[in-house]
């Protein structure tokens, strides 16, 4: 099997020139690589080392001949779990000259020159492969990087060395393509616990190892690692033919992950999983998606056009950590370029040096607005309160914020607010204004509280006069409003509009707990004033079967942590970004798959803060209200 690393490519910052300050100019010659030329790695058995220190010869290839055989190393230039210390850079010899790589890396050349099956292999490292001195061939070698990846015979996966759990990570991870996926369906935490399961594994039965605390713990320990929040992983995994991981001396498919990784984000056991963390003394956050999110990445290159393509992809991987902030759109673009190259458009060439971020985000922006056949982009906004610089007009998405936000919905083709009716946009590069055509149909009344406020146990006011209206208890048809808002009308696996009637049963038993928790604790005129509603909710909670759980509807709804419920003048409901307010507006704009909400910006301009949910909405209706159908003005967004 195989070892990968994953660093951040060569666009890094001053830590990897400070690596290569000693790099001799034997090491790599002066005269410049031609276009399509790499460098490939050969490292020498551990007896022809001197105390057996790592040494490697460098030679010139072509990819455009396409005969090249080599392997592609993936890993992180820093440590490789956060609980361990950062080490100085460590020697190691190439063309007989001494040159300094990051510690891990360095640990990976280890491994694999212990293994024999890479004896004789050829490696496409960047530490080494690329001179980091000299700028002019970073940024080459970074447009070949995509071309370097698809190319490779595989890709090695580097985590680092192992812990002394790890071997209880990698049988739980095998142990998967193992099972029958509807056999997989049937595996909740429940039914595990009431019966133990035949199957023997390594001595283990298979209760064993679904049921054992040490073992999922052990996964999450190996998902904290730092490789699976950094951005550059992402095509150097997508775009790999093969990808083999090793951790010290444990290996496996990458496509083991990919399968335990798809099992924990959308069955039943998401809960189970992270209920464990709060045993965990580990630091960080869990990355046990990240596997999951890169097979969907692979799935929408295929399918989408590359504007959408990237989009989607800026949506699923804005959480994943890069040195340089121009690198969460930069590292993205060899996923939608051809054949191995980063996308030929102006507004997509990675710059460093003096482009700030701020530009960096509006002319990728501006690029996809002008290549896309819809306002995709538009539904990537969070608004004011999650952009992290003012220099930032309201259209263009800040990728810095990685928190799980808005409606959190790659897929819109479900969705058609504006009838098909064909977009019509300028954008006004000089002032940096973003001209649509658009309808207003509607004004924010009121805004309810965000989930994660909701799950503090703090009172929940203004979701309370949302459900309530002008009644003193909930009627199904503002039930029905709530919880399908609350989900986008969208779940399942795959995903499926509308959304089944069972997760009407869901919310319930999760609102039920939530309301009943707070009863407990709010003072009694506030309790008096919620009691009508919670005996609705504790009635309704009676009559609906225990299947499917308040944790379900949990796993279901934990994407729209920063949604707002909000209600509306004309009486929708709907959910949207954290970020709107009463008054904000709901406008319908030819190109958009939803509603998109705007906030006054003096006389002639409005904010854009962000796409919604609008229930009754969302399929051409708002076309037809009031028998108006041509009420379009031109709207300057700011």
């Amino acid at each position: 099997m195989s070892t990968s690393q994953n660093k951040i490519p060569s666009t890094a910052s001053g830590h990897v020139k400070n690596v290569h300050t000693q790099v001799s100019s034997s090491v790599y010659p002066a005269l410049p690589l031609n276009a399509g030329d790499v460098r490939i790695i050969s490292i020498k058995p551990s007896d022809e080392c001197e105390n057996k220190k790592v040494c490697c010869t460098l030679e010139v290839a072509s990819l455009k001949e396409g005969v090249v055989s080599y392997l592609a190393v993936s890993y992180t230039w820093g440590p490789a779990s956060v609980n361990e210390r950062t080490t100085p850079p460590t020697p190691i010899t190439c063309n007989g000259q001494d040159i300094l790589v990051p510690h891990n890396l360095e640990k990976a050349l280890l491994r694999i020159r212990s293994r024999p099956e890479f004896a004789g292999k050829k490696f496409w490292i960047d530490a080494i492969s690329i001179n980091q001195t000299d700028d002019e061939e970073r940024s080459s070698q970074v447009k070949l990087m995509a071309a370097i990846y698809s190319s490779a015979d595989s890709v090695l996966i580097w985590l680092g060395e192992e812990d002394d759990d790890t071997s209880q990570a990698f049988d739980l991870i095998n142990l998967f393509p193992t099972i029958d996926q509807a056999r997989l369906e049937e595996l909740t935490p429940h039914r595990v616990m009431q019966s133990k399961i035949a199957r023997v594994w390594g001595g283990l039965t298979l209760h064993d190892l679904l049921y054992d605390p040490a073992s999922w713990n052990a996964v999450r320990r190996l998902f904290r690692r730092t490789y699976f929040h950094r951005v550059w992983i992402i095509q150097e995994v997508v775009l790999a033919k093969n990808a083999i991981v090793l951790c010290g001396s444990h290996a496996t498919s990458w496509g083991h992950l990919e399968a335990l990784s798809h099992f924990l984000s959308t069955s039943s056991w998401s809960s189970h999983f992270s209920a464990l963390s709060l045993d965990d003394p580990s630091p960080g956050p869990c990355h046990h998606t990240t596997p999951a999110v890169l097979k969907a990445n692979k799935v929408s290159r295929r399918e989408e056009r590359y504007a959408e393509a990237l989009t989607s992809s800026l949506v699923r991987c804005r959480h994943f950590k890069a040195t340089d902030p121009r690198d969460k759109v930069y590292a993205l673009l060899g996923l939608v370029g051809l054949g191995g190259k980063v996308i030929d458009k102006p507004g997509l060439q990675p710059v460093y040096g003096s482009r700030t971020v701020e530009s960096a985000y509006i002319s990728a922006a501006t690029q996809i607005l002008k290549d896309s056949d819809d306002l995709l982009l538009l539904y990537c906004i969070e608004g004011e309160a999650f952009q992290y610089s003012p220099e930032l007009p309201s259209w263009v998405p800040d990728w810095r914020c990685e928190k799980a936000l808005g409606l959190r919905v790659t897929r819109y083709r479900r969705f058609n607010a504006s009838g098909g009716l064909a977009r019509r946009l300028v954008v006004h590069e000089s002032s940096r204004i973003l001209e649509v055509r658009a309808r207003r149909v509607d004004v924010i009344l009121s805004a309810g509280e965000a989930k994660h406020e909701i799950n503090k146990g703090e009172p929940f006011p203004k979701l309370m006069k949302i459900l309530k209206g002008n009644n003193s208890c909930i009627d199904e048809a503002t039930l029905n409003m709530v919880w399908r808002s609350l989900l986008t009308n969208t779940g399942g696996d795959p995903p499926q509009c509308p959304i089944d009637e069972s997760y009407r049963g869901a919310f319930v038993h999760w609102f039920t707990d939530k309301l009943s928790v707070l009863t407990k604790s709010t003072p009694v005129r506030e309790t008096k004033e919620n009691e009508a509603i919670l005996a609705g909710f504790q009635q309704l909670s009676k009559q609906i079967p225990p299947s499917p759980s308040k944790e379900h509807y949990d796993t279901v709804f934990s994407h729209a942590v920063h949604l707002k419920l909000f209600k509306t003048l004309k009486g929708y409901i709907g959910a949207g970004s954290e970020s709107l307010q009463e008054d904000d507006s709901v406008w319908i704009v030819p190109g958009s798959r939803v509603p998109l909400i705007f906030r006054k910006d003096g006389p002639d301009h409005h904010r854009l803060v962000g796409g919604a949910y609008v229930h009754g909405l969302m399929h051409g209706e708002a076309l037809e209200l009031d028998g108006v159908t041509n009420q379009w003005e031109a709207l300057c967004i700011s």
